[in-house]
């Protein structure tokens, strides 16, 4: 708990006092705001509620004088390991938190459905982001954004399929699946968000990452 108390704190301290990641935050909410149907905003804020602290937290976070101080600190205790966790977790965690207030905010109880799809969805992004920053920087931000974006602009009536391949926005899309009228059913989120945080966790387990 001690290490993960240190490292949240450090990783918080260190997107405080970074102004580009305040403003790349900032610009995520009027994203949605001019390229969505007006109709899935809410949904596509929740689902943002569930990314935003991995990006706000980890973007940047591998490359950084404040985890190599860290690391190289913890370098000669059982605690190092406990960074590489704490990383992942606080940012999965504070994403679990914040999409899971949004949802709740929306005025009725999510679908059961909600409360798996959303953390997992967290945890996916926080170790796909973290691999992403580590091996590919530039390029995997690019990717993930435009992933995003063409999720946030999708019209609410686009195919099943369609959603399904839309991975950065299972939480808000799971909130107003609709199966009676030809949408996909809420359970089909649940099987892919188990998929994809599979897919995650064999990324980030592959040799060769600090």
């Amino acid at each position: 708990m001690r290490t993960f108390l240190l490292t949240s704190g450090i990783m918080l301290k260190r997107s405080l006092g970074s102004r580009e990641l305040h403003w790349v935050s900032a610009l995520f909410p009027v994203l949605i705001l001019l390229l969505s149907p007006w109709n899935m905003v809410p949904a596509h804020m929740v689902s943002l509620c569930a990314l935003l602290p991995s990006v706000y937290l980890v973007t940047g976070w591998h490359r950084s004088g404040s985890r190599a101080g860290l690391m190289g600190l913890l370098f000669r205790t059982d605690s190092a390991g406990g960074v590489k966790v704490s990383e992942i977790a606080f940012p999965a965690i504070a994403g679990t938190v914040l999409s899971s207030a949004a949802a709740l905010a929306l005025g009725w109880p999510p679908l059961w459905q909600f409360w798996i799809t959303a953390p997992l969805t967290a945890l996916s992004f926080s170790l796909i982001l973290s691999v992403t920053e580590e091996k590919l920087k530039f390029p995997g931000r690019y990717a993930l954004g435009l992933l995003w974006i063409w999720g946030i602009s999708r019209p609410s009536n686009a195919s099943m399929n369609g959603g399904i391949l839309v991975a950065t926005d299972y939480p808000g899309r799971v909130l107003f699946a609709s199966p009676e009228s030809g949408g996909t059913h809420p359970d089909s989120f649940v099987l892919a968000s188990l998929i994809l945080v599979l897919i995650a966790f064999g990324s980030y387990s592959l040799p060769g990452r600090k």
